[in-house]
């Protein structure tokens, strides 16, 4: 019988989350590629190969176990290890392994969580249905799924967040020679991720430089990316589509203006000239709070893309123009919308103003 008592406090908590990517068919022949490394969270894109993958098997066997034991199923002269042995050889051939294809591998950490409450003793292992202490882990194993998604996005991807499956999900946590493991039974972790394209090495390059730059960028800058792939996984609904697209075009402009309008102001000042400082600091007061959306925009696009600014600046104001009439007027066909031109402008200046910090 199995027996309860109060578990050791001092764990490490950890969510793991094993997606396929079925369409993404290859990685550089370098391997893992790397998205993510922080110290609580990672994000990694690996050939068939998926950490953690014997704790998603033996945490499906605990679960089938405790269904059999609460039905009331015998132990027919076996210890509790032998049968979740049973289990686990039953579990890792009903899942299979990971095997051949791409998986995007993420995993949360807590360093010094809660306290869980009371577990199960199961052999060698414990169970917990206390999900409480996991929950900020949780959290952070989410986040970390939109930023892997907004990074696959920026790298030249499209139709994330959109047909690919979860093969694996766990919780649990353990101390630091994962001698004793605990597992959550009801983890609540879902997520699902697709794109369509081989990865290679320059993009696998591309993705992770993002993914650092991402991770390190004002929480202003963090949604808009978010907000692209949203605007991905919104295809089916037009409208859907095209206003998140011009969201996070908005919010791009908006959160990278002050920067690039900072910039652009020391470089006048460097033009030589009696009293230009005066000059400029004069215009840049009268100017506070009057620039309109397509003069910030010109300004932003003329720090990162200079060559190509004036023709970006008008396939931005003809957005801004539709977007306007549609919403003022609620006249027209949403699948008329240019939601491809927001996505493209997103997609080109965020990365460039990323490389540029």
């Amino acid at each position: 019988m199995t027996s309860i008592r109060a578990t050791v406090t001092e764990m490490e908590l950890r969510c793991i989350r094993i997606t396929r990517v079925p369409s993404l068919t290859s990685l550089p022949a370098t391997g893992p590629i790397t998205l993510l490394d922080e110290p609580l969270r990672r994000a990694t894109l690996v050939d068939g190969d998926a950490p953690g993958w014997e704790h998603v098997v033996r945490r499906h066997a605990i679960g089938i176990f405790m269904a059999q034991r609460l039905g009331g199923a015998s132990r027919d002269g076996r210890t509790v290890a032998q049968w979740l042995g049973e289990l686990e050889a039953q579990s890792r051939e009903l899942l299979g392994e990971p095997g051949h294809g791409v998986l995007l591998c993420l995993e949360a950490f807590e360093r010094e969580p809660a306290a869980l409450g009371q577990a199960v003793e199961l052999g060698d292992h414990r169970v917990t249905l206390d999900d409480a202490p996991f929950e900020r882990t949780m959290a952070r194993l989410d986040a970390t799924a939109d930023l892997a998604a907004a990074v696959l996005v920026l790298a030249g991807f499209d139709g994330v967040l959109q047909g690919s499956r979860t093969v694996g999900t766990v919780a649990y946590a353990f101390e630091a020679d994962e001698a004793c493991v605990t597992y959550l039974l009801d983890a609540k972790v879902s997520a699902s991720m697709s794109v369509r394209a081989r990865l290679d090495a320059e993009q696998a390059d591309e993705a992770a430089q993002i993914a650092r730059a991402l991770a390190a960028a004002p929480d202003n800058l963090r949604h808009v990316p978010r907000l692209l792939s949203a605007s991905h996984a919104a295809d089916g609904d037009p409208l859907h589509a095209f206003m998140t697209a011009w969201t996070a075009l908005e919010a791009f402009v908006t959160a990278t203006f002050p920067i690039h309008e900072e910039e652009w102001a020391k470089r006048l000042a460097q033009v030589p000239g009696d009293g230009s400082g005066f000059a400029l600091a004069r215009i840049r007061q009268v100017m506070k709070g009057r620039f309109r959306l397509d003069d910030k925009f010109a300004i932003v696009a003329g720090a990162l893309d200079p060559e190509h600014a004036d023709a970006d600046l008008r396939e931005f104001s003809t957005l801004r123009r539709n977007r306007n009439r549609f919403l003022h007027t609620l006249d027209g066909d949403p699948a008329g919308l240019p939601v491809g031109s927001a996505r493209r402008l997103v997609a080109k200046y965020l990365p460039l103003h990323l490389r540029r910090r």
